[in-house]
């Protein structure tokens, strides 16, 4: 789930290099805020 996550985040990341850091710092608030 995460890995294709990640591996979708990457594509973006080639088109859009200057959005990769805010997706990427969102996305570990998620991981961190959500209980596992």
């Amino acid at each position: 789930m995460h890995v294709e996550y990640f591996c979708q985040l990457m594509d973006r990341t080639a088109q859009h290099p200057r959005v990769f850091p805010a997706l990427f710092v969102d996305h570990l608030k998620k991981l961190i805020l959500q209980p596992r």
